[in-house]
């Protein structure tokens, strides 16, 4: 087991993987933890309403930063089962420790990865073209409704097919 100065160490080296929430997790989480196991005692034990209150992240960050923290083998969580939780009030337990490094180098978080541009036409309403209509056409042929950007230029607003520039 490592103990406490040794995981705050590894994670304000240089070389440490971590994002800055990760870091700044973890580190709030040793504040909790015995000095000499990096064990976070039971009556010790943080719930996410804590770490919350402790990191100022919001409680959705914190969930996936835990489950990205405990992939990468920072943090050991021992779960209790929902029906204990529930009646007597067990806690998630936690174990920090430096996670074993790889012969490549250390683990590493997932990266972001840029998506392609969506392809084809949008669809909806364009609010950036206005309504307009055809010089001399009747008002009973033209129909006066917003332009809705349908497929190839051409409105989506039902029975009318007219292009964009018609518009």
């Amino acid at each position: 087991m490592a103990e406490r100065w040794a995981i705050e160490r590894a994670v304000r080296d240089a070389e440490c993987p971590l994002s800055p929430t990760g870091r700044h997790l973890i580190l709030t989480l040793l504040t909790w933890t015995d000095h000499s196991t990096a064990v976070i005692p039971a009556q010790f034990s943080p719930s996410l309403t804590d770490l919350e209150r402790a990191t100022g992240m919001a409680r959705s960050t914190i969930a996936v930063r835990l489950n990205q923290l405990e992939e990468l083998g920072w943090v050991v969580r021992l779960r209790p089962k929902v029906d204990e939780a529930r009646r007597k009030k067990a806690r998630t337990a936690y174990r920090l420790r430096i996670p074993p490094m790889s012969p490549t180098g250390p683990a590493t978080e997932p990266a972001l990865v840029r998506q392609p541009d969506r392809l084809g036409p949008t669809t909806g309403r364009d609010s950036n073209t206005k309504h307009r209509p055809t010089a001399g056409a009747s008002t009973k042929t033209s129909q006066r409704h917003p332009y809705i950007q349908g497929a190839n230029g051409y409105c989506a607003f039902p029975d009318c097919g007219k292009s964009a520039p018609l518009h």
